[in-house]
C-alpha cells in the first residue's frame, strides 16, 4: 500500500513538475499507464516474498557478485546532470557491501563496446552521425519517442581513463585488481578508430583490447567478437 501511495504521489506530484521544469508540454501516455504501475507494485510483492534481508556476514566465505549499474559517465555525482542515472554507477556500492562482509580485495572489471553509445539527451563527446562501421547493429535500444534513437561516437580513451581513476579512488585501502572487458569487436572494421591523446588513433582490431587496456591502465581480460559466450576470448589465451 504504501509502495503504491508514494508512486501515485510521484505520478501526480512530481511528474508534472519536472516535466514544466524541462520545457516539456506533454508526456507519454505510458507515463501515467495505470496497469503498468499495477503491475510493478505486484512485482515488487513477488520479489519481497521471494528473498529474505540478511545481515552483511552471511556473505563471508562465498563466492560474490556485484552488478554495476549503468556506464561511469551516468554516475550521479559524476555525470552531466541532469542527464544521469540516480544511483552510483561505478564501484562505489560493492566497496560498501563488500566492507560490510569482513572482505579485503574485490577484482573489478570494467566493460566498453569497441565505440561509444549515449540513448537520449545529454553530452556525447566526438558524437558520429551515424553507427560507427556498416555492422553495427543494437536489438535493445530502439528508437522510441522519449529518448529517439541511439546515439554514437568515437570510444575517448582519455576520458575513460579518468573515469576509471576516479573510480577506482573510491577503493581506498581496499586491494584491488581491476581487467578490461571490449565488446562489440566484430561489429567494427578491420582497424579501430578511437580517441587518445586529444586525437583520433587507428589500432587493428586484433590489438585494440590490449592497447585500450594499457592506456587505461587496465589488466587486459577479455574481448568480445560476437554475441554469443563462445565469441568471448580471454586476452591471454588469444595473445
Amino acid at each position: 500500500v504504501r509502495l503504491r501511495e508514494r508512486l501515485e504521489a510521484i505520478r501526480r506530484d512530481w511528474l508534472p513538475a519536472r516535466a514544466a521544469a524541462l520545457g516539456l508540454d506533454r508526456l507519454p501516455a505510458v507515463a501515467y499507464d495505470e496497469a503498468l504501475l499495477a503491475r510493478f507494485v505486484d512485482d515488487c510483492a513477488r520479489f519481497l516474498a521471494a528473498v529474505e534481508v540478511c545481515d552483511a556476514g552471511v556473505l563471508r566465505g562465498r563466492p560474490l557478485i556485484f552488478e554495476g549499474a549503468q556506464g561511469l559517465g551516468l554516475d550521479m555525482d559524476r555525470g552531466a546532470f541532469p542527464h544521469v542515472t540516480r544511483s552510483h554507477t561505478g564501484i562505489r556500492n560493492a566497496v560498501t557491501l563488500t566492507r560490510a562482509a569482513g572482505l579485503d580485495a574485490l577484482q573489478v572489471q570494467y566493460a566498453t563496446r569497441a565505440y561509444a553509445t549515449r540513448h537520449g539527451a545529454g553530452p556525447l563527446a566526438h558524437e558520429l552521425p551515424a553507427a560507427p562501421a556498416a555492422a553495427v547493429r543494437d536489438a535493445t535500444n530502439r528508437p522510441n519517442d522519449w529518448q529517439g534513437r541511439l546515439r554514437f561516437g568515437w570510444l575517448d580513451l582519455d576520458r575513460l581513463a579518468t573515469d576509471i581513476r576516479t573510480d577506482l579512488a573510491d577503493a581506498g585501502a581496499l586491494a584491488v585488481t581491476a581487467e578490461l572487458i571490449v565488446s562489440c569487436l566484430d561489429q567494427m572494421d578491420e582497424v579501430i578508430p578511437h580517441v587518445a591523446d586529444g586525437g583520433l588513433v587507428q589500432v587493428p582490431r586484433e590489438r585494440c583490447l590490449a592497447w585500450y587496456a594499457q592506456r587505461l591502465g587496465l589488466r587486459a581480460g577479455y574481448g568480445a567478437y560476437g554475441p554469443g559466450r563462445d565469441a568471448v576470448r580471454e586476452w591471454a589465451r588469444a595473445a
